[in-house]
């Protein structure tokens, strides 16, 4: 009897025992979601890693930038935001409790520059390349550079029906701090006349460039400036370019009234003798009209083609001036004066002659070749000096050099071709010279 009674004790005992044990309490959880943006754009940042730096867990964004971490128990939580090609980002007290654990976190991410560069040689970025226009110039180079810690792919996309003949490599990838030579080579058969441009677009997952292409097409020839005008004759000249593909059965200048004038349109037609080499050629006609304006191409004919230079356009009357075409130099045939400097530059800004309005001061180089072909141009009899008993044949340059607080002048002495120069300001009183003007043939 009496262990019956000290069993039910215990059992008593242990029922009251279990009945004052606090029952545990559940957890309060809840979602931790949010979206993640480009602070510029607004757009969606797709694939971006969050991290809960407390716990470890991870998760990247979807392709609308969203992103869920579902029963995350109550707490503050600082969150770890990374994305290649974005500054990295830490948020702080993210809480979690029954007041606001559904209240989303929305996250701005600032993008790093692109890592894709487009670099010359020395690694200075560029966004062009030129060909020039000479025959035969036919490849350029530039370089695609890496710019990141991470590896880079790259395409390179353009227009294959283009004068661009081909690249030596179009897409790729590039290790982080490395860069790809690329060679750009063209075909200069399908340029169009004058200048081209087109675009090619270098696309890669952390960045995009355009690099702007452009060549100059080179005519076969031109025609150039007409010379020697007067009122009954002239000289016409022309240039070869380039060697032309087929032989040129003949070659020369068409010309009249007209403002087009060709081989069928009634022009007059005058050849030059000789094979047709690269280079100038010249043709002296006569029996001009006085006063008539003259329309000029020069011509070249092959088997199958014929090919025009641009139209020159001439009066036949005296003009006072000289054409120096190897110099592309057009020159006054008379002085304008015998002035200090600065007026001698004023007084070839302001002349108008041959209806020309860009007359300028020649500079020393440009004076030396009026001086190797005084001659042709003439008139360079200098300045009669009284008080000197003689001719001051001295011209003046452009050209200007400073010293011991002078401003000085270059001239050349057209008796025997010296170079010198002469006060134009300083404590000295300043010389004067003749003048003569010139201006560059367009």
């Amino acid at each position: 009897m009496k262990k019956i009674s000290s069993i039910v004790l215990l059992i008593v005992a242990f029922v009251s025992f279990y009945s004052c044990v606090k029952k545990e309490e559940p957890k309060v959880t809840g979602s931790l979601y949010g979206s993640v943006t480009d602070k510029a754009t607004g757009e969606p940042v797709k694939y971006a890693k969050i991290e809960i730096m407390q716990t470890g867990l991870s998760i990247r964004t979807g392709d609308d930038g969203n992103f869920e971490f579902p029963q995350i128990e109550a707490g503050k939580y600082n969150l770890y935001v990374t994305k290649s090609g974005y500054t990295e980002y830490k948020t702080t007290d993210i809480i979690i409790n029954e007041d606001n654990k559904d209240k989303p976190v929305h996250i701005l991410l600032d993008k790093l520059p692109p890592a894709l560069q487009i670099v010359d040689d020395s690694r200075h970025e560029i966004d062009s390349i030129a060909f020039g226009y000479v025959e035969g110039d036919e490849m350029r180079s530039f370089n695609i550079f890496n710019n990141s810690d991470d590896a880079l792919e790259w395409e390179i996309v353009y227009k294959t029906d283009s004068w661009i003949k081909s690249l030596s490599k179009d897409a790729g990838n590039l290790a982080a701090g490395k860069s790809q030579a690329i060679v750009v080579t063209i075909d200069r058969t399908k340029l169009n006349p004058g200048y081209n441009s087109t675009v090619v677009h270098i696309v890669s997952n952390n960045g995009s460039k355009q690099l702007t292409v452009t060549a100059v097409s080179v005519s076969l020839l031109e025609t150039l400036a007409i010379t020697e005008i007067t009122p009954s004759s002239a000289v016409l000249n022309g240039k070869f370019n380039k060697k032309s593909s087929s032989a040129i059965e003949e070659y020369g200048f068409v010309y009249g009234v007209m403002p087009t004038p060709s081989l069928d349109n009634g022009a007059v037609k005058v050849v030059v003798k000789g094979m047709a080499q690269i280079g100038n050629y010249s043709y002296a006609i006569s029996g001009l009209t006085n006063g008539e304006t003259y329309f000029v191409r020069a011509f070249a004919k092959t088997e199958n083609e014929e090919f025009y230079g641009e139209t020159q356009s001439f009066i036949a009357q005296e003009v006072p001036y000289v054409t120096l075409i190897s110099a592309s130099l057009m020159v006054q045939k008379e002085d304008l004066g015998y002035v200090d400097w600065y007026s001698a530059k004023t007084m070839c800004e302001y002349s108008i002659v041959g209806g020309y309005t860009d007359w300028r001061m020649p500079n020393t180089e440009e004076l030396m070749i009026l001086y190797n072909n005084r001659e042709t141009i003439g008139g360079f009899d200098g300045h009669e000096i009284p008080n000197w008993h003689g001719t001051d044949s001295c011209y003046w340059s452009s050209q200007t050099r400073t010293g011991a607080g002078w401003i000085f002048g270059y001239l050349i002495d057209f008796s025997n071709g010296r170079v010198g120069d002469d006060f134009i300001a300083g404590t000295q009183s300043t010389g004067t010279h003749n003048v003569r003007a010139v201006r560059t043939m367009q």
